[in-house]
């Protein structure tokens, strides 16, 4: 800013410097109010949340406080594109994080649900923010549904999830979820869910499968997918992507393995369903089954189980 000719920034109009303030943490975009009369109460209206931790804060309380400061001041009439809460490690000087403090994160994820953003819902931890980051239990969200009109797409990190919470019957704009590094205990369903992806997670569901019950699904990413390997119920031909790693096998209820010892990724051909899968290395798979355009080969050892062949007719 040149001496004599103003501040050009200050001029511009809210819409850009929401813009702008959507790259910043949330503490830095409170301390903007600091920059003059024209700065003062912006932050309360910015459409886009992203809580982190606070560098050169070594108190967990006022960490806190700070946020539900931050959530019970902000214009409830002004609506969220997103809203991510971000509890990294590297972003802490404060040590026991979680679990002491696990009540509070999860008012935050409601409150964060109650805002109705339109975008993006993200809740992510890290091992360093727990007690004991070599043996510690992961944030438990509380085992209650999900309702908004509005999210398109969940993202959560490390979370303990259950059966009621993955039931996103209540969201029909979600459409696409990522679970990464999470415990899953319970099914997954939604007749709205077109994408979802699951890495380095673990299926709690023992002895039984979970069920992944998604009819509008459009791709599928399994990567990593520890424990009992999921069942999945009402897929529709129409799905286009298929990625699975870490030794995946997929197979049909009751029947031989689609591809034995092989992991397969690839995009469903429905015109051709019921003819021989394409498979690189001149491999076949059994007849009655899609066309793939790629397959990954990988030692097997996990099973990726679909109920029947009767999903492809």
């Amino acid at each position: 800013m040149a001496s004599g000719r103003g501040d050009r920034i200050s001029a511009l109009p809210d819409e850009l410097l929401h813009h702008v303030l959507s790259f910043l943490p949330a503490h830095e975009v409170v301390w903007t109010c600091l920059l003059g009369r024209r700065w003062r109460n912006l932050w309360r209206s910015a459409p886009a949340l992203r809580v982190t931790g606070v560098k050169g804060c070594y108190n967990s309380e006022w960490f806190v406080n700070f946020v539900h400061t931050l959530l019970l001041l902000r214009d409830p009439r002004v609506h969220l594109d997103s809203f991510e809460i971000d509890l990294d490690e590297r972003d802490f000087d404060f040590e026991e994080f979680l679990p002491e403090n696990d009540d509070h994160v999860n008012t935050w994820f409601r409150h964060a649900v109650m805002c109705g953003p339109r975008v993006l819902l993200a809740l992510r931890t890290t091992h360093g923010v727990f007690t004991d980051s070599d043996d510690y239990c992961t944030l438990q969200l509380l085992n209650v549904p999900l309702a908004s009109h509005h999210l398109t797409r969940l993202e959560l990190k490390q979370m303990y999830v259950y059966g009621r919470t993955l039931d996103f019957s209540g969201c029909p704009a979600l459409v696409s979820l990522r679970l990464d590094g999470c415990d899953i205990d319970g099914n997954i369903s939604s007749p709205f869910l077109k994408h979802l992806s699951v890495v380095s997670s673990y299926f709690q569901t023992d002895p039984f499968r979970a069920r992944i019950c998604l009819p509008g699904l459009v791709s599928l990413e399994l990567i990593g997918v520890l424990r009992r390997a999921p069942c999945l119920e009402a897929i529709d031909v129409g799905i286009s992507k298929i990625v699975l790693g870490y030794g995946w096998v997929a197979k049909m209820g009751g029947g031989a393995p689609l591809c034995q010892g092989f992991l397969w990724m690839g995009t469903f051909l429905p015109s051709t369903r019921r003819g021989t899968a394409r498979v690189r290395g001149d491999r076949q798979c059994p007849a009655g089954l899609p066309s793939f355009t790629s397959v990954v080969v990988v030692p097997a050892a996990s099973v990726l189980y679909c109920p029947g062949p009767e999903f492809l007719r």
